[in-house]
């Protein structure tokens, strides 16, 4: 009684159609003929790509998916590529020409440069946060200093000075605060006579 039970669910399994891959294409025969291939029948298999910048995620070129009692197996998909090649003053470490949809990466950034995220995730619409590599930025001006004893401040990073001896800032404070921004120092410390 079990065998016939079996027999017959395996008779009525439901076929798979036509996979639709975003991204993705079967292989040529079965993509320009598939009115004549599909559905196909449980235990069948098809192969299938993806397109440019898109990847498979297991990263092979050909996948080969089964039709099974739940659909297609694996799942086709066909995951976004985010390419490691263009960052401006930094690179991401490693041997990968991309990362796939999904995966997080961590860069670095020349001298002078600091990240301005610790890590980036590939996402369908590429990089996020998109990677940069920010200039640190040094200060220097007339009749006047830094109340800081470094001399490379981080991007946003606020900053007090102080006047020399007959000096002032423009509002006629002995002291002021300046932000480093990607244009520079705002706003630009002064330090004008009384």
């Amino acid at each position: 009684m079990i065998r016939i039970v079996n027999l017959i669910k395996t008779l009525y399994r439901k076929p798979c159609d036509y996979p639709v891959i975003e991204n993705g294409r079967l292989s040529s025969s079965y993509e320009y003929n598939r009115y004549y291939y599909f559905p196909r029948r449980f235990g069948e298999t098809v192969d299938y790509y993806c397109l440019n910048d898109y990847s498979t995620p297991t990263g092979a070129f050909w996948v080969r998916i089964t039709c099974s009692e739940m659909g297609w197996s694996p799942q086709p998909k066909c995951l976004k590529k985010c390419f490691v090649r263009e960052l401006e003053n930094g690179y991401f470490p490693g041997w990968n020409d991309f990362y796939k949809e999904g995966e997080r990466a961590r860069y670095v950034c020349h001298n002078d440069y600091q990240a301005q995220h610790k890590e980036v995730t590939c996402t369908r619409n590429g990089w996020a946060p998109p990677p940069r590599c920010i200039r640190t930025s040094d200060i220097d001006f007339e009749n006047g200093y830094l109340n800081s004893r470094r001399a490379i401040f981080n991007l946003k990073e606020k900053v007090s000075y102080r006047c020399h001896i007959g000096f002032v800032t423009p509002e006629g404070q002995e002291t002021g605060h300046t932000q480093c921004q990607e244009s520079g120092w705002t706003p630009p410390p002064k330090c004008i006579s009384e």
